[in-house]
């Protein structure tokens, strides 16, 4: 099919060219880029849950500072769109998938996350673009097996064909923080408790066979290290307190 173009220029036009060539001028560009602009934030600027990722929001603590745990919302969410792509949230209790994970800057740091919590990037803690928050899943990392129990609590990753986003500390526990990529396993485990009881995780921690930690009385980890180092230990747990922040050490 031709494309053809109005202009003062393009004769055959007859009558049309002047009116043609009106809808080009300076304003009507102007006009046209503010419409666009505004149908683009409609898509893109959603409720938390909905859409919205913790870069999206005020910072609500600063960089370092301690996080309470817990404290958001149970929440799926409705079908949103961000960056070029149509993101669909649903309960998928077999989901089970291979695929690309990277970890979230530390300026994520102190933000809030799609589910209404702050995250934390010295928890063990991940976003998915469409799983429940907050959730439970393994992690896996396919290069050196490495397991991890991570508690979905934000959206994302949108693009580059990711899968899974998780924090400063199960990237360096996972074995993956200085590639900055991993080939991982992703598997839902279930709903993870509002209050943020590290409980599960740190039953989970204590079975790895790639770390050693000290025990308390009910099982639960209190610090763990590689097995392969024999310097000191990198994980305190500060149990299931709603408002204290489970402190780590650099791996």
């Amino acid at each position: 099919m031709e494309t053809r173009v109005f202009s003062k220029r393009n004769p055959g036009t007859g009558g049309r060219s002047q009116a043609a060539h009106g809808l080009f001028t300076p304003l009507a560009w102007v006009a046209v880029a503010g419409v666009l602009a505004a149908l683009l934030a409609a898509a893109c600027s959603l409720p938390c849950g909905e859409g919205c990722r913790a870069e999206e929001n005020d910072r609500v603590l600063p960089v370092g500072a301690p996080v309470p745990v817990g404290g958001g919302r149970a929440v799926i969410g409705k079908p949103y769109f961000a960056y070029g792509r149509w993101f669909y949230p649903r309960a998928e209790p077999d989901y089970d998938t291979i695929g690309t994970s990277a970890w979230m800057a530390r300026r994520f740091h102190g933000r809030r996350t799609a589910n209404g919590e702050i995250h934390d990037s010295t928890a063990l803690v991940a976003a998915h673009p469409t799983l429940p928050l907050p959730s439970y899943v393994r992690v896996t990392n396919i290069a050196n097996g490495r397991e991890l129990v991570l508690r979905l609590n934000d959206r994302g990753p949108f693009n580059n064909g990711r899968i899974l986003d998780v924090s400063e500390q199960a990237a360096e526990m996972l074995g993956f923080r200085n590639q900055g990529l991993a080939k991982v396993r992703v598997r839902y485990l279930g709903p993870a408790p509002l209050n943020g009881d590290t409980s599960y995780e740190d039953h989970f921690l204590v079975r790895q066979p790639w770390l050693t930690c000290d025990r308390r009385a009910d099982g639960r980890a209190v610090r763990c290290w590689p097995v392969e180092r024999a310097a000191g230990p990198v994980r305190v747990s500060a149990g299931n307190a709603p408002a204290a922040r489970r402190k780590w050490a650099g791996f």
